[in-house]
């Protein structure tokens, strides 16, 4: 009797120690301390966290927040949007110069561009019929040049970094006016790649295609490749820095069934790989080997040299989204902004928020918590492989650093 327990014991033993040896090591937590940050009196609605210094859009007014004194500079005209070039050393203001009691008269739209130097480069300004959407505006990492698509008329306006027009296109020529058509505009990291999205016509009826088709052009409007996407509802693209390669959010209907899945293509146009999720956006690492795909409720890495989904995350809960994610220059971190969306006084709030970070499996390695703040427009920036990371709110700016 004391053998067969001692054999047992043995075989026992053995067993959790091969399991020990295929499980997977847990990985070393890591810690963030808050390194940097600042307050501010005004309620701040978008951040650019430029290389050079962090930049806040208040009401009215641009801010460099240098150490020394900040500078700002006033917006005159009535405040829309922010946008950024993809490494944040340009922005633009869109903002309405004009605005009428009456509904119905054209709007003049202003789009100032800025350099993170604290220069303006240029002014576009340009008439909206009164029920004209804003157009999509793009601006060049390398420069500061403006790519811009009208969704009214499938049209591109192609700028230098003078804000000198050099050149209109139109993606299907002698098409009809119509509001609910798509296009969705990304520029490559030096801005000489730029890749559209856009559907002849908009909503139609179930069975009929609304001529969705992938667009490459160069940075002076020089069209490199048009790829028909079938039949597919084209929801979200981005083009990675190197410009070799697109993913596109694509969908198609089946009664009242939705079969979303991301699409990757190559630069002649050729389809590379898919994975079944509609994500909302795409985040490609610096060094273009890896792309972070999420919507609200999941993210997943796609490696793309060996074309293979690394990991799929999935928040946990329902009371937090992914507002903003990031990946670091290797593809090694992932940093995931979460918080609640709420809707607050004529537009959406973000609280509660909380930033996790992950491995390249996946893994949770830290989690900072910051649940007092609120943004409107989520701001997040990594750094030095994400050892660094900047978070933006409607109060103030926060950097954390890796102990």
């Amino acid at each position: 009797m004391k053998h067969l327990f001692l054999l047992t014991f043995f075989i026992y033993s053995g067993i959790l120690f091969s399991q020990s040896l295929n499980e997977p090591k847990q990985p070393e937590a890591e810690s963030y301390v808050l390194e940097t940050h600042h307050s501010t009196a005004t309620p701040l609605q978008a951040w650019v966290f430029s290389p050079e210094a962090p930049i806040g859009i208040e009401k009215g007014q641009i801010v460099w927040w240098k150490e020394t004194a900040p500078r700002k500079v006033k917006i005159d005209s009535r405040y829309l949007a922010t946008i950024h070039s993809r490494g944040n050393r340009f922005f633009g203001i869109l903002s309405l110069k004009t605005v009428s009691n009456n509904p119905r008269k054209p709007k003049r739209l202003q789009i100032e561009v800025y350099s993170a130097l604290q220069e303006k480069l240029f002014t576009l300004e340009r008439s909206l019929h009164y029920d004209d959407p804003y157009p999509v505006v793009a601006l060049s990492d390398r420069d500061g040049a403006v790519v811009l698509g009208q969704v009214t008329n499938g049209e591109m306006e192609f700028y230098n970094h003078r804000g000198e027009l050099l050149r209109k296109v139109a993606l299907f020529p002698e098409v009809e006016y119509d509001l609910e058509r798509t296009l969705l505009l990304d520029l490559s990291a030096d801005g000489s790649t730029v890749a559209v999205v856009a559907s002849k016509r908009g909503v139609q009826p179930a069975g009929a295609s609304n001529e969705t088709s992938l667009f490459l052009f160069k940075s002076d409007g020089t069209l490199l490749l048009q790829k028909p996407l079938d039949n597919y509802v084209v929801h979200s693209a981005a083009i990675s820095p190197d410009g070799n390669t697109v993913v596109a959010a694509c969908y198609t209907l089946s009664g009242q069934q939705i079969n979303g899945q991301a699409l990757l293509f190559n630069r002649a146009g050729e389809q590379i790989f898919r994975t079944d999720l509609l994500f909302k956006q795409a985040r490609f690492s610096p060094d273009g080997r890896a792309v972070l795909l999420f919507n609200n409720r999941e993210a997943r890495v796609v490696d793309l040299q060996n074309k293979t989904v690394s990991y799929r995350y999935t928040v946990a809960g329902q009371e937090k989204l992914i507002a903003e994610a990031q990946l670091s220059q290797d593809g090694q971190r992932a940093v995931l902004l979460l918080a609640r969306s709420e809707f607050r006084t004529n537009a959406f709030v973000f609280s509660q928020p909380i930033v996790q970070i992950l491995d390249q499996q996946g893994r949770r390695l830290s989690e900072i918590k910051m649940e007092a703040q609120t943004f409107r427009t989520p701001a997040l920036q990594i750094r030095e492989n994400a050892k660094e990371i900047l978070i933006g709110f409607e109060q103030g700016y926060q950097i954390y650093r890796v102990k």
